[in-house]
């Protein structure tokens, strides 16, 4: 019996037929290799150039650092939002909880895996950070950030500087 004559199943149907698929990879979908390196230099130093990114039609402007800075800057910022609240005690207690779960434990984790992430598949870096950022979008006004973060594989095009 051939493939196309098989057995029909308790219904009465036969089985699906799948034409064998040829194993393939994405270039387009993976990150562009020279960007990531830099974000890898970024993270690793905490250090980086000025750089321009296309990310989903939106120019984003800013200044390579590392995650580390990147959830270190966010946690300070947003501790110094709740102290200016003057919130009462209940919320400053679950706000320090929040910012140290989302925030202050991301920081240390990268702190710990900053060094090995350059040399393995499983720590390859998937973002990138930068600092003193502005955003543009056609017909918007300029958003300027302390600090941004990126996904690699969002970026359609960049540029070495601030434009």
């Amino acid at each position: 019996m051939d493939e196309n004559e098989k057995a029909v199943d308790e219904s009465g149907q036969k089985p699906l037929q799948y034409p064998k698929l040829k194993q393939t990879k994405d270039w387009f979908g993976a990150p562009d290799y020279y960007l990531q390196r830099m974000a890898d230099m970024g993270n690793a130093t905490g250090w980086g150039m000025g750089l321009t990114l296309l990310v989903n039609g939106m120019v984003v402007q800013g200044t390579v650092t590392s995650g580390q800075n990147y959830f270190e800057t966010s946690a300070a910022r947003v501790r110094a939002g709740v102290a200016a609240d003057e919130v009462d005690e209940e919320t400053a207690r679950v706000a320090e909880r929040m910012i140290g779960y989302y925030l202050d434990d991301p920081a240390a984790e990268i702190d710990v895996q900053k060094y090995g992430a350059m040399e393995t598949d499983e720590g390859m870096t998937r973002y990138i950070h930068l600092s003193d950022v502005s955003i543009i979008q056609s017909g918007q006004q300029t958003l300027n950030l302390d600090s941004f973060r990126v996904l690699l594989s969002h970026v359609s095009a960049w540029a070495v500087g601030r434009r």
